[in-house]
């Protein structure tokens, strides 16, 4: 910040540093080393998870990392019970603010804040923990906001609407407005790439590893049995393969576009979000680029604690294998969700 003291920053960085058991200091490079980001997720005040400082260099993936590092704090706060998340950072960019809003926080003077909810329910059920958080009074326009679209996605009763609250509020999940749920299988290379790895790995072992963190990506398929709407959710089975959670589901994922076209125009689009490369999407299209392929894109992918394998899904009637989408019932994604998450 070129109005800043460089005393008061090192006075901030010194004091976090001082406090590991409260403060976590992060400094995200690249592969060579280079720093990318800075951010601290500080745990002093009870049920908050603040932000004191995030900042990037001009490094190019510094607005990928700033993704990741605020994706890593919602789910840090919300593993925690932490219902708020606050950035106090003043020297935030245009750039960074925009990444903010994309993430549903709201600014309320000179700070920026979000609720994250590990909550399983109905609206009516949201709705009653966001009336009783109890929040300071700059951050009452956040809890007004939460509430203010619950109103309305109550009013609407759709599934779209459901969906834009669980985006506003993730890792919150609303039943009872019949969000569309897919298992869908995913191979064990492609998988440890986009949830089966430690989501806050300090280092990135290659340029295109800073795509596989949680946030966004994209998943390539044969449009043989496609049955994929969105909005909608995917939990991902992992099929089978060496290592512990193989043949199992691991993550739940908030499924954004389902797109058919052809493989070149496909690939060109979304090349920034997946980690495949041509020969990967050539292949979808079974080495026929006239062929047709499904591209899905999807979201804020969260990581299950526990691997839900057959021993939860046999008794709800789910049974492999899983050789395209297969939508599932509220019920039963409220039960494997409860499972994976710990939350019985």
């Amino acid at each position: 910040m070129p109005d800043e003291r460089v005393n008061e920053f090192a006075k901030t960085l010194l004091h976090c540093l001082s406090q590991p058991k409260s403060s976590d200091v992060q400094v995200i490079s690249d592969y060579a080393n280079a720093p990318v980001v800075l951010g601290i997720m500080d745990r002093t005040t009870p049920n908050e998870l603040t932000v004191p400082v995030l900042r990037r260099t001009k490094h190019s993936l510094g607005a990928t990392m700033v993704r990741n590092f605020l994706r890593a704090c919602l789910d840090s706060a919300a593993s925690q019970g932490r219902l708020v998340v606050t950035v106090y950072e003043k020297g935030l960019s245009v750039g960074d603010t925009e990444i903010l809003r994309e993430f549903g926080f709201i600014c309320c003077g000179e700070v920026w804040g979000k609720l994250a909810l590990r909550a399983l329910g109905k609206l009516p059920d949201i709705a009653h923990i966001v009336s009783d958080l109890v929040v300071t009074p700059l951050l009452d326009c956040v809890k007004r906001a939460a509430s203010d679209g619950i109103a309305t996605a109550v009013k609407l009763h759709e599934p779209s609407a459901a969906a834009a609250i669980e985006r506003q509020l993730w890792p919150a999940k609303v039943i009872g407005c019949e969000i569309p749920t897919f298992i869908v299988s995913i191979r064990p290379g492609w998988a440890q790439h986009f949830f089966d790895v430690e989501l806050g790995s300090q280092l990135l072992l290659g340029l295109r590893d800073d795509l596989h963190l949680g946030v966004e990506g994209v998943y390539y398929r044969s449009p043989e049995n496609n049955n994929l709407t969105a909005p909608a959710r995917i939990l991902w089975y992992v099929s089978k393969g060496e290592g512990d959670g193989s043949m199992s589901i691991k993550a739940c994922s908030q499924l954004e576009e389902v797109i058919v076209g052809k493989p070149k125009d496909l690939f060109r689009r979304f090349q920034r979000l997946g980690i495949y490369e041509w020969r990967d999407v050539f292949s979808a299209a079974r080495n026929d680029i006239s062929n047709d392929i499904v591209a899905f894109r999807f979201r804020m992918t969260e990581r299950f604690k526990v691997p839900v394998d057959k021993v939860t899904l046999e008794p709800l009637d789910i049974r492999g294998p899983f050789m395209s989408p297969r939508r599932i019932s509220e019920s039963h994604f409220a039960a494997i969700y409860k499972v994976g998450c710990g939350l019985i």
